[in-house]
């Protein structure tokens, strides 16, 4: 054997231990990838997971702001609808400022936008038109809003006007919006 065979033979035999090892080594770790994989893909659905419930509550809390926004005016429609009975019985001349349901009897009454007068609360819902695109009692769909319009006399010349929106939301937890407002017989 020359030392050209020798050197071969050594780099040979040197690469057929290392394979050896290689094999050992991909041996000894072939269920630690499959391990690496699973504990991946569950640190990804959990991640998901908490994605996805994130995203739902988020839905759910828009749902109740939008509810809470649409109910606010409501109930500062129900104050306006007192104010302009108010300012149609002024513009009379004939009927006393606080007269035609808003005389301060202390009761729930109801009303619409182009109502002249106040009625006794029936604890009706609201409806909306989506052709007209108004909220009324009279035509369109129900909504989940109820309104009530309580006025009580202060004094001669005041009056308290509270409008109160109550509704129910996700699963049926009650809610409700109170509004008041004090107007003065200034004239």
């Amino acid at each position: 054997m020359n030392k050209m065979q020798i050197k071969t033979s050594v780099v040979h035999l040197k690469s057929e231990v290392n394979c050896q090892r290689l094999i050992v080594l991909f041996v000894d770790k072939s269920g630690q990838l499959m391990i690496e994989a699973m504990v991946a893909l569950s640190m990804l659905t959990l991640g998901m997971i908490g994605i996805f419930a994130l995203l739902s509550s988020s839905l759910g809390f828009n749902k109740i702001s939008t509810d809470e926004y649409i109910a606010s005016n409501l109930a500062a429609e129900g104050i306006e609808i007192v104010r302009n009975i108010i300012d149609a019985n002024l513009m009379s001349g004939s009927r006393p400022w606080n007269s035609n349901g808003v005389s301060g009897i202390n009761e729930d009454t109801e009303g619409d936008y182009n109502d002249t007068e106040l009625q006794p609360s029936l604890n009706r819902f609201i409806k909306f038109d989506p052709s007209l695109k108004v909220y009324n009692y009279d035509s369109g769909e129900d909504t989940i809003f109820r309104r009530t319009i309580n006025i009580t006399n202060s004094s001669a010349s005041e009056i308290k006007i509270k409008s109160t929106v109550y509704w129910k939301g996700r699963n049926s937890v009650p809610y409700e919006i109170v509004l008041e407002d004090y107007l003065f017989n200034w004239r």
